[in-house]
């Protein structure tokens, strides 16, 4: 297989080219032993476990003449664009919260909430956004003796002492 050029190789494949070539100084100075045990040579080699050079020989067998060899992709954090808000979006949602009870004359449901936020400042998410949001916010809801659901603000008291 000849030589491809303009390939820049990765952390991972340079120490596996120096670990090969560390391996087979060895063997030229000490023999070449166990030939036949080719799994076993190929993992001293490469520092892996047999298992995963069999893994690897096994898949590139399945592949074929492609033998393009996938691996795990890397595990990117996604945007969130509705729940992760700005401090002025949180104010403002804040707001309309607590003075919900005052404008619409009752108490506040996801629903109703959702509605008046889409009224009054195009808020343009769903309903499990505006819950994400909301217990983001500090608030909870609790049960009343009644047993109805009333949305109240956690309140965290600390003491500082210098």
């Amino acid at each position: 297989m000849p030589p491809k050029h303009n390939r820049v190789l990765n952390r991972q494949a340079r120490k596996n080219i120096y670990d090969l070539t560390q391996y087979m100084k060895k063997e030229k100075e000490e023999g070449v032993k166990d030939v036949d045990k080719v799994y076993l040579r190929v993992a001293n080699a490469t520092g892996v476990s047999q298992r995963t050079v069999r893994r690897i020989a096994t898949e590139g067998n399945i592949s074929g003449l492609l033998s393009v060899f996938r691996t795990t992709a890397k595990k990117r954090s996604k945007s969130k664009p509705i729940t992760d808000i700005d401090l002025f979006d949180q104010g403002v949602i804040k707001r309309c919260i607590h003075n919900f009870h005052k404008t619409e004359k009752e108490m506040p449901t996801i629903n109703k909430l959702l509605a008046k936020l889409k009224r009054d400042i195009n808020f343009r998410g769903a309903k499990t956004s505006l819950k994400t949001i909301v217990k983001n916010l500090g608030f909870k809801w609790r049960k009343t003796e009644t047993n109805r659901m009333v949305l109240i603000e956690k309140t965290e008291i600390r003491l500082n002492i210098p």
